[in-house]
């Protein structure tokens, strides 16, 4: 295998250096040929696409020659990715052939390049031995990577080619651009374009009121309009941008009548008409003419424009030049547009974008467009027959109808707390206590003074002496009524709840042993079961409210329930939060039962909607922007 391998490369390093018609055709040739033509019954090379569709590049020994038993392979190779061979039935080998072998085989080897398969050599052998397979596997292997280097060759040139029309086609963009007006940028894209192509004449003319005029030729400044070539190059410019389509001659792809040649190729629903543009050619002695209209970015149904290139006979517009030329085209006519445009008055500015956008309206295609406008009258109408309630709406919170302070009676210490904030409490509930110590001495101390003076005041009886008895019987008042402030205090000691509801401020157990001072709040208890209700409603829709008003109200720990309401005040003094002013709206409960009330607490939050009336749906929803643009006005422009 090794005198084999050797033998093919020496073979590979003498391939002829065919142009890319028939370097496939030899290089299945020289595949055959080294692994032997008494071997190989048929042979195909085939080429993937970037859509993954197999091509036909050269096949042996004929161009006849069918291909169907590869199939398979085929298959199993775009599955596995690698070099197969499989056994075959021998009836493949006709008579002219070798006699019947012990091993009649399809083999097939791909070459991969980033994963992917770009060609596939397939042969179906006439072999003697198994053995002989190692050498033909690497016969195809040899041949891979030489059609790899041949492949990477072709596309560097390609890069390479690609590169030089990208660098040509930006310095005549630069140059068009560089131009201050519409003539010079249409005189240098027109010369460019001609130098760049080896034109003798490229021509720019401006599609205007269904006709074309002609406005610049390449290296000419001054040109009459009325010779009759004049009128011809106009005549060809119009028939290209009516056809809304590019226009050679010659062209391959048609006859003389203007018809595909080929019936495969006939792609439209119509003929191309290209007898102006014969016409143009003849009468510069058969000479080669492309016509390419212009369009403005986005408006490919309408061309403003159109250039003709025109050269000698003898080389006409290949599809490669055809498709370059229409790319620069492409690239540069919305340069030459905007400049032509930006010469216009204003008026006419505004007269041509709106045609543009009636044309695409009322013309053919556009689908979106119409779609889009008929969407929006149909809204429109929608919208000025549609009216609905108006519910203001409004950020609200539930208050208790009584609320109740409970206060440190006398300066003490906190000794215990039994309650807090959130806890629902019974009438005459303990909630807290002060400590009594210091009180239980004092009262000692007054009751002990109480029992010194009522026997002074016996004795003072007992001696007669009157003044005394009046002193001591004072003294005795004194200390009686500081016993009963005392006892006074003891009793409220013990913080009770005055009726039943819910503490909604107040906890005293993180202030154990702390002091308090006589009159401190230590609880706010609220009545359960009677709340009112706060609305927040802005300063820019309070003038929509008033008394007597019926909403609905749900709230955050209610998401399914409903609750009436009607409006019973308005307060007419504005608060400011969160960058706005808002005013307090008061409400009552409507047919709300008893059992749900208790369920309610102090302070929950929801949003609550007023109702104020039928209006436009429409008015509804834009109303603040109307608004808002009506305060800009008048701060800037009064």
């Amino acid at each position: 295998m090794n005198n084999t391998t050797t033998d093919g490369a020496e073979l590979w390093q003498h391939f002829p250096a065919s142009g890319t018609a028939n370097f496939y055709i030899d290089f299945l040739k020289t595949q055959v040929m080294l692994i032997g033509r008494q071997k190989v019954i048929k042979a195909a090379l085939l080429s993937y696409t970037d859509d993954n569709q197999k091509q036909l590049l050269a096949r042996y020994p004929s161009l006849n020659t069918e291909l169907d038993c590869f199939s398979n392979i085929l298959q199993r190779i775009e599955q596995e990715k690698c070099g197969l061979v499989i056994p075959i039935k021998a009836e493949l080998a006709t008579e002219a052939e070798q006699p019947v072998s012990k091993i009649n085989v399809i083999a097939g080897f791909p070459l991969i390049i980033d994963n992917q398969i770009q060609t596939i050599v397939c042969l179906a052998l006439y072999i003697q031995h198994q053995t002989e397979l190692n050498a033909i596997m690497g016969h195809l292997e040899w041949g891979s990577g030489f059609l790899a280097f041949y492949l990477q060759q072709e596309k560097n040139k390609r890069v390479c080619q690609q590169n030089l029309q990208i660098t040509s086609a930006h310095n005549i963009l630069a140059n068009v651009i560089a131009k201050l007006d519409f003539e010079s940028a249409g005189q240098a894209f027109c010369s460019d374009l001609a130098t760049q192509f080896h034109c003798d004449r490229v021509s720019l003319g401006l599609a205007k009121n269904q006709k074309v005029e002609l406005v610049c030729l390449s290296n000419s400044i001054d040109f009459s309009k009325k010779l009759a070539l004049t009128t011809q190059i106009q005549d060809a410019m119009l028939e290209s941008v009516e056809q809304n389509c590019l226009l050679a001659v010659p062209d391959e792809s048609l006859d003389n009548q203007g018809k595909p040649s080929d019936d495969k190729q006939h792609t439209k629903a119509h003929y191309l008409i290209n007898h102006a543009t014969r016409k143009l050619s003849q009468m510069q002695g058969n000479s080669a003419v492309l016509s390419i209209p212009l369009y403005n970015q986005g408006q490919d149904e309408f061309a403003f424009a159109a250039v003709i290139l025109e050269r000698a006979g003898n080389m006409p517009f290949s599809a490669q030049e055809q498709s370059w030329i229409q790319a620069i085209c492409v690239l540069l006519s919305q340069v030459l547009f905007d400049k032509h445009n930006a010469e216009q008055p204003i008026i006419k500015q505004l007269q041509n974008r709106g045609l543009t956008h009636w044309q695409k309206l009322v013309g053919r295609g556009y689908p979106n467009r119409k779609l889009a406008v008929a969407a929006l009258a149909s809204v429109s109408l929608l919208f000025s027959l549609w009216h609905s309630e108006y519910w203001l709406a409004a950020d609200a919170q539930t208050y208790s109808l009584q609320q109740f302070t409970i206060s440190a009676p006398y300066d003490g210490y906190i000794e215990n707390s039994q309650a807090k904030a959130g806890d629902r409490v019974k009438q005459h509930q303990i909630l807290a206590s002060l400590d009594k110590k210091d009180l239980g001495l004092e009262k000692i101390k007054w009751q002990s003074q109480l029992s010194k003076l009522r026997g002074e005041l016996n004795q003072a009886q007992g001696e007669f002496d009157r003044a005394k008895i009046n002193i001591l019987q004072a003294q005795l008042a004194q200390a009686q009524a500081e016993l009963d402030l005392v006892n006074s205090q003891l009793q409220r000691a013990d913080l009770a709840a005055p009726f039943a509801g819910t503490l909604i401020q107040g906890d005293l157990s993180q202030r154990l042993g702390d002091a308090v001072r006589r009159g401190e709040s230590l609880f706010t208890l609220a009545a359960t079961g009677e709340y009112r209700l706060h609305i927040q409603v802005p300063e820019s829709r309070v003038l929509d409210t008033q008394v007597g008003q019926n909403g609905r109200l749900i709230l955050k720990s209610l998401p399914n329930t409903q609750l009436q309401f009607t409006v019973s005040r308005i307060t007419p003094v504005a608060q400011a939060g969160e960058g706005k002013s808002t005013y307090l709206l008061e409400g009552q409960f409507n047919n709300v039962d008893q059992e749900f009330m208790q369920r309610l607490r102090p302070g929950m939050q929801g949003v609550a909607k007023i109702y104020i009336d039928e209006r436009l749906q429409l008015s509804i929803w834009s109303r603040d922007v109307i608004e808002w643009f009506q305060l800009q006005l008048w701060r800037f422009w009064g």
